[in-house]
């Protein structure tokens, strides 16, 4: 069965991509957005006049607004993204350093127990049904809690 993983350097990885995209090729100078709102994209070419010519400006103005209001909602997801992705960073962190804790919490109560046995304790061998071993399931969920 596959196992699941996660990598916070490709978490890393990815959120600098797309920073990339946001601040150098979206909002840079002489990028998409930049050139429709201060750039050459700015004005509406000269149409002219006749009938044409207004069906063109009107049908320019439309693609306009629809563009730009694409690249707005393009720049809000990207922004949304990386501001989810610096969120999982900052709990795997978290829940990393609990995992370590809650290890060697474990870990130092299996070596207090095995060290108990080791002092003339005496431990089962074979299934676990002959009630010996010392241990419970309530003991278990104290341990956790």
């Amino acid at each position: 069965m596959a196992e699941r993983k996660f990598d916070p350097d490709a978490v890393a990885r990815y959120r600098d991509f797309l920073l990339y995209w946001l601040e150098d090729v979206l909002e840079a100078e002489g990028g998409p957005i930049s050139s429709m709102r201060d750039g050459a994209l700015k004005k509406a070419p000269a149409f002219g006049t006749t009938s044409e010519g207004k069906e063109a400006a009107t049908a320019y103005g439309t693609s306009h607004q629809t563009v730009w209001g694409n690249l707005q909602a393009l720049r809000q997801s990207l922004f949304g993204i990386i501001q989810a992705l610096n969120a999982a960073l900052e709990g795997n962190e978290t829940s990393e350093a609990y995992n370590v804790d809650d290890f060697k919490t474990q870990y130092d109560e299996f070596a207090s127990s095995s060290a108990g046995y080791a002092a003339g304790g005496t431990a089962t061998t074979g299934g676990g049904d002959s009630g010996e071993s010392g241990a419970s399931s309530d003991d278990y969920a104290n341990a956790l809690g």
